[in-house]
């Protein structure tokens, strides 16, 4: 894909800022182990941050 895409990277890097392995683990107990809605658990996630309304 960066081969294809090489501004990929640069576009994503921000992603970093909010997004780490523990997040995501966090993320993904939320809709394996709680049963949330996917869609629920990032819209929250990314309110929490302030990224969206």
């Amino acid at each position: 894909i960066i081969d294809e895409y090489p501004k990929i990277r640069e576009i994503l890097k921000p992603l970093t800022l909010y997004l780490n392995e523990d997040i995501i683990i966090r993320l993904n107990y939320l809709v394996d182990f709680e049963g949330l809605e996917p869609e629920i658990v990032a819209r929250k996630y990314l309110q929490g941050l302030g990224l969206i309304k």
